[in-house]
């Protein structure tokens, strides 16, 4: 055993005080296979996964100091893995949101997982191109907005479509869940209506996944026996 006068604690990291959050996203594919999961259950070599950091910005609604930013992400290095301290964390978010939202809506409508087909545009059907406009039509919304974006989502669908990877949407859609369309292609939609840029694709996907949540839980039949006994109440009361 060494002397213990040699011994030299480990520094201490600098206290992060709550609130904090973290939103993480798992590139190595998992094993446990959780009932409420829907990623592969087949492990990949880390070679052939994707190797990103984690972006890390401020949080706008409390601005949290960039110290804690930065205090935040390199403890995050510290483990082991990527991560990047961002002063202003809007062009990484807007990235993510149009590759989300264009990906995830095609996703939940056609229940093809994040495949190759979201990226070719050989035929005048093929998915790429509707990936494409979406993207382009993300993209005005963003520069509307004043932000330039971090990364291409086209790039980012590009190679992510070599995955086969099931978006989340696709779960919830498999599993008859509400789904989280309103942040992403609602979220655009909305955004486009406030800086005065179009966006009629994401409108009608959000729209359209909309509808679909609700044929889950509608009456049609209730509501036409409803509307059948007014009638004849009125036909024998008028």
């Amino acid at each position: 055993m060494p002397d213990s006068g040699h011994v030299k604690s480990a520094p201490q990291s600098p206290a992060l005080h709550s609130p904090l959050g973290l939103l993480a996203e798992l590139t190595h594919r998992c094993p446990l296979g959780c009932p409420y999961c829907s990623n592969p259950l087949a492990l990949d070599p880390r070679e052939d996964e994707l190797d990103t950091a984690t972006w890390l910005g401020p949080f706008e609604p409390t601005h949290t100091p960039m110290d804690v930013v930065r205090r935040a992400a390199n403890l995050i290095v510290a483990g082991g893995l990527r991560a990047e301290a961002l002063a202003d964390a809007r062009p990484a978010q807007w990235s993510k949101l149009i590759f989300n939202a264009s990906v995830n809506a095609v996703s939940a409508l056609t229940e093809l997982p994040h495949c190759r087909e979201f990226a070719e545009q050989n035929s005048s059907s093929d998915l790429g191109y509707l990936l494409r406009a979406l993207i382009d039509e993300g993209k005005r919304v963003a520069a509307a907005a004043g932000v330039e974006l971090r990364e291409d989502p086209w790039e980012m669908n590009r190679i992510g479509c070599q995955t086969d990877h099931p978006p989340s949407m696709l779960y919830d859609i498999r599993h008859r869940l509400p789904t989280e369309i309103d942040f992403l292609c609602g979220a655009i939609a909305r955004e486009s209506e406030r800086t005065g840029v179009p966006a009629p694709l994401h409108t009608a996907l959000h729209r359209l996944i909309k509808g679909k949540e609700l044929s889950w839980t509608w009456e049609g039949d209730a509501r036409k026996a409803e509307a059948h006994r007014a009638l004849h109440t009125y036909r024998t009361t008028g």
